[in-house]
Order: structure tokens, then C-alpha cells, then sequence
């Protein structure tokens, strides 16, 4: 199913071309590839960016990274040359470097939050990183086509009619006619997963 079908069915099966309405169909979509990713636990995409350390600044801001929902991995690249940081607890690296004024290379990192990674020791020079993280695979709403919507296009279509019912202001029995209809499409997804989350060709590599 591609973006352009599963929009129209939406529209069709709910009988509705209001403009608030199709404004919202992408969101509906957008969240419901977000909820069978998690429900059925499948593979997120790998991407990789560089990033600049700020000099003399234990903090590296992440909030601009296209996607970015988790690290794999963070290296440092000094002419070509990758040293691999490890990443550890807060407390272990106030003890490895309890003078918070040393700077040199970075060898260690933290997650400080969701939008902050923090580095030890501190940079002592603008060091280039390379990170390497996860994102959600791209939308079928700006691919057109998706591997979601090509193999398990009930779950996709079942999925955001359930959020077009509860939108819509349906009856409860419609709603739980579609979340009935989306679990069942999921049983075959969340098989998939649990057999075959290894394939390669839906985890992309950046």
C-alpha cells in the first residue's frame, strides 16, 4: 500500500473530506507506523552525522540531529583515526576524572538527556565526533512507499483508522472495532519481528 492509496482509503472508509480532517490523516499515519514499530519491538534505522565538540564544554548537544531518538555508538576522529568513547554512568566518570577542570581527548560519554550527551574528560580542542544513532525509519507520508506499508498493510490502514474513529468522535464500538481489526493485523507483524528482526533490508544503515 502506498501513501497515496492508504490516504484515499482512510478518506473512503470514514466518509469524510473535511479539510480540518485531511489535514490530520498524515498524523494519523505518522503516529500509527511510530505504534506498530513499538508494539511489535521491530528494528529501528541506523543513521550517522558529525558533530563538533565544543571546546573547554563537557556537553554535546544533540536536539539538532535529524531524528535522533537514541546513541549506538560515539567516536572521536582525529585525521581518520576512530577512538571509540565508552559510554558510562555519570558517577563512573566523576571518579575516573574527579577534577572536573582536566580536558584532553574525550574517552567516556553519558547520556545527560535526551537532547545532551556529556563528555569526559572535557575537549581541550574542537575534536570532530562521529555519532552514530537510532531514528525511526522514514515516513511513508514523504517516501511514498514504506516497508511497513508494503508487508503488513492492514496494520497501517487498521491502525490509523483507530485514531481517524476516536478523531471522528465514533461511537466506543467503532473504535473497538478498528483497535480489534489493527491487534489482529499486529499478531502478524509482532511474528515477523519475533522470527525475523535480523533482515537487513529494513535495517537501513545511514
Amino acid at each position: 500500500m502506498t501513501y497515496t492509496e492508504l490516504k484515499q482509503a482512510l478518506q473512503d472508509y470514514a466518509s469524510n473530506n473535511e479539510t480540518s480532517f485531511v489535514a490530520h490523516i498524515n498524523d494519523f499515519i505518522d503516529m500509527t507506523e511510530k505504534r506498530i514499530i513499538q508494539d511489535a519491538n521491530l528494528p529501528l534505522q541506523q543513521n550517522s552525522t558529525q558533530l563538533t565538540a565544543n571546546v573547554n564544554s563537557s556537553l554535546l548537544d544533540v536536539s539538532a540531529v535529524a531524528g535522533y531518538l537514541s546513541v549506538d555508538s560515539l567516536a572521536v576522529n582525529v585525521a581518520g583515526a576512530y577512538t571509540y568513547l565508552d559510554n558510562k554512568e555519570e558517577e563512573y566518570m566523576r571518579m575516573a576524572y574527579p577534577n572536573p577542570n582536566t580536558t584532553g581527548k574525550p574517552r567516556l560519554y553519558n547520556v545527560y538527556d535526551h537532547q545532551t550527551l556529556k563528555l569526559s574528560p572535557t575537549p581541550d580542542i574542537a575534536y570532530l565526533l562521529e555519532l552514530r544513532y537510532f531514528s525511526y525509519p522514514t515516513s511513508i507520508v514523504l517516501s511514498g512507499t514504506s516497508w511497513i506499508g508494503t508487508n503488513f498493510p492492514q496494520a497501517l490502514l487498521y491502525g490509523a483508522m483507530r485514531d481517524v474513529a476516536v478523531y471522528l468522535k465514533e461511537e466506543p464500538d467503532i473504535v473497538a472495532m478498528h483497535e480489534a481489526k489493527y491487534a489482529e493485523a499486529m499478531s502478524q507483524v509482532k511474528g515477523f519481528a519475533d522470527k525475523r528482526s535480523h533482515v537487513d533490508s529494513y535495517r537501513a544503515r545511514g
